[in-house]
């Protein structure tokens, strides 16, 4: 149950703000954002799956062979809760949970692309690192599957980089962290630390 709840939840630990993309973001109009700030909707390539597909590969499939995974190796003995390895599985959340914020909350679509591909490399290290305990080979095989869906989600990463240019200069917005044109001033919020109102 840990497991399973860290591999879907993570984000709760995460200070940046992580909401998920809605289906204004997919939209091909030109929409207001809360601020009255005019912003062109994310256009999705054509062969994006349906919205249905996304939650139900990451609570039927991702979620439980993480959990598995991570559940065959601790009950194995060999490795405890805090190990590397299980380590490398909470590295990968991490900077998943990051790109979640760079993709769906800033919508750097540039930098989402060199984020994406740090969420896929997480993802192989944690495979591997799970691989190597030998007590428990099927750990490492499990865990390698959701990268079969994290190619998929990649592709769909670049190719919405490629199709959504910057509104203000037509060029593709660049691959560097750098703040794009089209945010107007928005930046990064923490909100752990932002008070409500």
């Amino acid at each position: 149950v840990v497991f399973f709840s860290l591999a879907l939840k993570s984000r709760i630990f995460n200070p940046m703000s992580n909401q998920r993309p809605t289906n204004r973001d997919t939209k091909e109009i030109e929409e207001k954002d809360k601020d009255e700030v005019s912003v062109p909707a994310r256009k999705m390539p054509e062969w994006t799956p349906p919205g249905i597909v996304f939650p139900i590969v990451w609570l039927l499939i991702i979620g439980p062979l993480r959990a598995a995974s991570t559940a065959l190796l601790v009950s194995s003995g060999d490795v405890a809760y805090g190990s590397m390895t299980i380590l490398a599985l909470m590295l990968h959340l991490s900077i998943g949970d990051t790109w979640n914020t760079i993709n769906n909350v800033e919508r750097r679509y540039g930098t989402s692309v060199v984020g994406v591909l740090c969420v896929w490399l997480s993802a192989a290290f944690a495979a591997y690192s799970y691989g190597l305990v030998d007590t428990v080979p099927l750990a490492g095989k499990l865990l390698s599957l959701p990268l079969i869906w994290l190619t998929i989600a990649s592709s769909l990463i670049v190719r919405t980089w490629q199709i959504n240019p910057n509104p203000i200069s037509g060029n593709k917005e660049s691959l560097l962290p750098t703040k794009p044109s089209s945010q107007d001033g928005t930046i990064t919020k923490l909100v752990w630390f932002e008070k409500e109102e």
